[in-house]
């Protein structure tokens, strides 16, 4: 949420609200799917970027994020009998991690789950030539898929073999 909530509103000191103006990078995915499916690639590039760009410099995806600076913090919230304090944000946080995963299944390599299997429809970002995941287990298959950007749009390989983006893997 933004603005911050007033209360917790202390910008002479950079402070913002736990659960108001702070970067949750679990909902910051939610937001980029959504671009991504509204044909917004722009927001969608400019916030997979951000989420990469701190997952490389801290090595893992923490729970919150400043949302000025980009650095690691946990906002300020109420704590019994202290009154308003900052708060930690945890490290190596599971459900920052499979947001950003999500946007790679998803979005980048465009996979899409089916009762009759997994189709394909990529989209790679702009400085995004080539992608690919391995050993990739789906019900009783492992596979290995490739995404390699040509002149017009990109070409899918399942298992080393060209397919078109509408085959199936069962």
């Amino acid at each position: 949420m933004y603005p911050s909530f007033k209360r917790y509103t202390d910008f002479a000191k950079g402070h913002f609200g736990r659960h108001s103006g702070v970067i949750w990078p679990h909902i910051e995915s939610f937001w980029a799917d959504a671009a991504a499916h509204s044909g917004r690639y722009d927001l969608f590039e400019k916030e997979f970027n951000l989420m990469t760009k701190r997952a490389v410099r801290d090595g893992y995806f923490a729970e919150i994020y400043h949302p000025v600076s980009g650095e690691i913090y946990g906002g300020i919230q109420e704590r019994s009998g202290n009154g308003i304090v900052l708060w930690n944000s945890e490290m190596k946080q599971t459900w920052s991690a499979t947001g950003y995963i999500r946007l790679i299944f998803m979005n980048i390599l465009g996979m899409n789950f089916t009762t009759e299997g997994i189709s394909f429809k990529p989209y790679l970002p702009k400085g995004m030539d080539y992608i690919e995941l391995k050993n990739v287990k789906y019900r009783d298959v492992i596979f290995n898929v490739a995404v390699r950007r040509n002149k017009k749009t990109a070409d899918v390989y399942v298992n080393g073999k060209k397919t078109n983006f509408l085959n199936f893997i069962l």
